[in-house]
C-alpha cells in the first residue's frame, strides 16, 4: 500500500487521496485509467486485482516520448466550438477519432447513443467526439454533413470511413478495424 500511495503521488493526484484503504482501491479495481496531470497521457495507470483477487495492483504503462494524449479516456466528449474541434483534432493526430455529428431532436441519434457510449468504452484509445449540428452548423456544413447521425471515422489525420444513418453494427467494424490495424 506504500508503494502503491508513492505511485499514485506521483501520478498527481491530491495529498488527501494517499491514504487508500483496500476497499477504496477495490471499489476503483478496472475503473478508468489514472493519468499523469491534467489529463495528458504520458503515463497511463489502471488498478487491476492479482492473481488470486486479494491484492490490487497498479499497472502503468508509458506512452511515446512528447507524445499526445490519446483518445478520450472511455468517454463521448461534446465539442462546443470550432476551436475545441481544432484541438481535438491536434490532440489525436496520431490516433483514431470518432466523430459523431448529431442533433438533439434526432431520433436515430438518440437511439444509437448507448451504442456510441459502449464502444467508447470498448475503444479507449480512441478519441470519440459529438458535435451538435445545430450548436456548430458551420463545422457541419464544411465537413459536409448532409444528415444525422454521420459518423467519421479518421486515423492518422485522414478520414477512413464516413457512415450515415445509426448503422451501429458498420460503425463498430470500422473503428474495430481501424485501432487494431497497424
Amino acid at each position: 500500500t506504500k508503494m502503491l500511495a508513492k505511485l499514485t503521488a506521483r501520478l498527481a493526484y491530491p495529498r488527501n487521496m494517499l491514504m487508500l484503504s483496500r476497499a477504496v482501491l477495490l471499489k476503483n479495481v478496472g475503473r478508468r485509467p489514472l493519468l499523469n496531470g491534467q489529463g495528458r497521457n504520458q503515463t497511463q495507470c489502471t488498478l487491476q486485482l492479482s492473481k488470486h483477487g486479494m491484492y490490487p495492483r497498479l499497472f502503468c504503462s508509458a506512452s511515446p516520448a512528447g507524445g499526445s494524449a490519446s483518445g478520450t479516456g472511455g468517454k463521448v466528449v461534446q465539442v462546443h466550438s470550432d476551436e475545441e474541434f481544432l484541438d481535438a483534432m491536434k490532440a489525436n493526430v496520431n490516433n483514431v477519432v470518432v466523430l459523431q455529428f448529431s442533433a438533439e431532436w434526432c431520433g436515430p441519434c438518440k437511439a444509437a447513443a448507448p451504442y456510441i457510449n459502449q464502444m467508447a468504452k470498448e475503444y479507449s484509445s480512441a478519441g470519440f467526439y459529438k458535435i451538435d449540428v445545430d450548436e456548430l452548423d458551420g463545422l457541419a456544413a464544411r465537413v459536409g454533413v448532409s444528415a444525422m447521425p454521420t459518423f467519421i471515422v479518421r486515423k492518422n489525420d485522414t478520414t477512413v470511413e464516413t457512415i450515415v444513418g445509426a448503422d451501429v453494427e458498420r460503425l463498430n467494424k470500422t473503428i474495430h478495424g481501424a485501432v487494431t490495424e497497424d
